[in-house]
């Protein structure tokens, strides 16, 4: 199997898990909703409350609904100048609902000024969230945490997601990181993007938006 095949393969089996921890995220939202709306039938006294409770669970229902419509690959998808901070906090709220994770910390560390980056949104989120997946699995059943860093230069962003353990080592990658890799590349070969493997984790690097245009002008 080529690299290209790997990393479509391995896209889809995250893919899948993080559909289904969101699935079941969305359900619990419904069943508190339809919970309320009982409420409100059966004890009218208490509609103040009730619709506090809707108001709330309305802005989760929202904010799943955006996370969903990140995981759907478009063949028309285009690059976009794109703030890196913005990418990894979408990336790590999606990981959060991945079934197989366990609630670790996520430390975000900005090294230096950052150039804004240049690919699909879409894309690169996912291709992040592949990282912080594969982080996870270093730290494993041990406490600690997950680093994240966003540097940059002028040629390229760069968000390298490390797992660290409780006694601040870097842990193992296992067997599953170079299809991590793989998926990363695929995801991002249409942006020019690419993937790297590290100790106890990797790194998801694209362009930025001053190379691109450097690039299409010349």
């Amino acid at each position: 199997m080529s690299g290209e095949q790997t990393g479509a393969a391995r896209w889809l089996s995250v893919h899948d898990d993080l559909l289904r921890g969101l699935t079941h995220a969305l359900s619990n939202r419904v069943g508190t909703v339809g919970a309320v709306a009982y409420m409100i039938e059966m004890q009218p006294a208490s509609l103040e409350t009730s619709a506090a409770t809707l108001r709330a669970e309305s802005e989760r229902l929202d904010a799943l609904l955006q996370l969903l419509r990140l995981l759907p690959r478009r063949a028309d998808a285009v690059a976009e100048p794109i703030v890196p901070t913005d990418t990894t906090t979408q990336a790590v709220a999606l990981q959060s609902y991945h079934p197989d994770v366990r609630d670790l910390e996520t430390v975000v560390a900005l090294d230096g000024d950052l150039q804004p980056a240049y690919a699909d949104p879409a894309a690169l989120v996912m291709a992040v969230t592949v990282m912080l997946g594969a982080a996870h699995r270093v730290v494993g059943g041990v406490d600690g945490h997950v680093a994240l860093t966003i540097s940059s230069s002028t040629e390229t962003v760069r968000i390298a997601v490390h797992g660290v353990r409780a006694d601040g080592t870097i842990g193992e990658a296992d067997a599953s990181m170079s299809r991590d890799v793989d998926a990363v590349k695929w995801l991002l070969a249409p942006w020019h993007g690419t993937g790297v493997a590290e100790d106890g984790g990797g790194g998801v690097i694209v362009p930025t938006l001053q190379a691109a245009r450097r690039s299409r002008r010349g």
